[in-house]
């Protein structure tokens, strides 16, 4: 797994067991996840694990917005064949002429899949500012005024306010009295 990452320039991260709000894509899957089993499973939800199988391989093969490809592609570096895919076809790819030639197209597909998801991952990323800059208020500080400042363990006072609406603090010993 260390040299897929490193082929892909992956770095992986590390977040706490005990903190799962510190991973929030994590979360927000498994959000995903309840709101998906909650229309599978049936009134009595004795079906739970009959559905989970079916609703993590649609979760897997549909695309997602922010990535532009689905989970099985960037994985597998194509789509899984379903059933429906049986009675209708899909194209089919000429198979590859040998292994090295396999491996090298399938690199050059995740490279290829990788660099447009970080594209897609950027503009998302700029979607999402622009709307959370739409709800927060920009907050205007006076000289003299009481501020909860840096790790909000005590208060600090506004010493000083530039042209910007920046400002300047110390902490309480620096009020003057």
């Amino acid at each position: 797994m260390q040299e897929v990452c490193r082929l892909l320039n992956v770095d992986k991260q590390h977040t706490s067991y005990y903190h799962p709000e510190t991973n929030s894509v994590v979360e927000r899957f498994h959000g995903t996840l309840n709101t998906m089993m909650g229309r599978m499973i049936s009134e009595q939800q004795r079906d739970l694990d009959l559905c989970l199988p079916y609703v993590i391989a649609a979760y897997r093969a549909t695309v997602h917005q922010s990535t532009g490809y689905s989970p099985n592609y960037l994985m597998l570096a194509r789509e899984v064949r379903s059933p429906v895919d049986l009675v209708f076809g899909t194209p089919s790819d000429r198979p590859p002429a040998s292994y090295d030639d396999y491996s090298t197209a399938m690199e050059e597909r995740m490279k290829q899949a990788y660099s447009l998801v970080r594209q897609h991952l950027g503009t998302a990323a700029q979607r999402m500012k622009r709307q959370y800059d739409v709800r927060v208020k920009q907050r205007q500080y006076r000289k003299g005024q009481w501020v909860l400042y840096g790790s909000f363990t005590a208060p600090a006072y506004i010493t000083r306010v530039n042209s910007k609406g920046g400002s300047r603090s110390g902490n309480e010993s620096s009020h003057p009295t």
